[in-house]
């Protein structure tokens, strides 16, 4: 299904409904790219192209083919939903730089009505529970200590970040001290598989505060 719309409601709702993808399209340059919502303008809010393209699949049980549904929109209906789009545009920075460290998370549909978005990590690794974006920008999680907490997105960040890298050195020392209590010698090195695992382990958590220390240089 393809839509034509110039509708500023419905293009801000579709643009921070994360189950629809960007893409942004040049009609000089006849060319259309997959983009992140933070592309679609510059520093000064002026459109980076000619105009966009919101989309997603809709699955049909009765069809073993999934259709897309798109809708085409113009750069000038672009500033709207960009000036009110930053509760979603930090938290895709954030993925786009772990996924950089090697670090996956996902941003998706909540099921709940007091929910803008659910944020999820697959991997084995998970600082929080039941972490989401609110409708306001807030992030609301569950911490250590089982309680739930609803801060601002720089709170989040900056907890976020120390818990993962905590939870990457605890998982290295974890090897070791795994290690220590099956030989009765202190100074023994690790063998070649654990300590393969180790030394991945503190890679990825200094490179998760390294995130961090870019952040509290800025």
């Amino acid at each position: 299904m393809e839509h034509v719309t110039s509708d500023l409601k419905l293009i801000d709702r579709l643009w921070n409904d994360p189950t629809y993808g960007l893409d942004g399209f040049s009609t000089e340059g006849g060319y259309i790219q997959p983009i992140d919502r933070d592309q679609a303008v510059d520093g000064n809010g002026h459109a980076n192209y000619d105009g966009y393209v919101l989309s997603r699949e809709i699955e049909d049980d009765d069809s073993p083919v999934s259709e897309l549904e798109t809708y085409q929109f113009d750069a000038e209906s672009t500033e709207a939903p960009t000036a009110r789009s930053g509760r979603f545009t930090r938290l895709r920075i954030l993925r786009k730089e772990l996924a950089g460290v090697g670090f996956e998370l996902t941003i998706g549909k909540s099921e709940y009505l007091d929910e803008a978005a659910s944020v999820d990590t697959p991997g084995d690794v998970f600082p929080y529970r039941f972490v989401s974006v609110l409708p306001d920008g807030r992030m609301s999680w569950e911490d250590v200590n089982y309680d739930r907490r609803k801060e601002s997105f720089d709170v989040f960040r900056e907890e976020f970040l120390q818990r993962l890298a905590e939870k990457y050195e605890y998982r290295a020392d974890d090897k070791r001290r795994a290690w220590l209590a099956l030989c009765d010698d202190e100074e023994a090195p690790l063998p070649d598989p654990p300590a393969r695992k180790v030394a991945g382990y503190e890679r990825m958590a200094a490179a998760i505060r390294g995130l961090a220390k870019e952040t509290e240089e800025e």
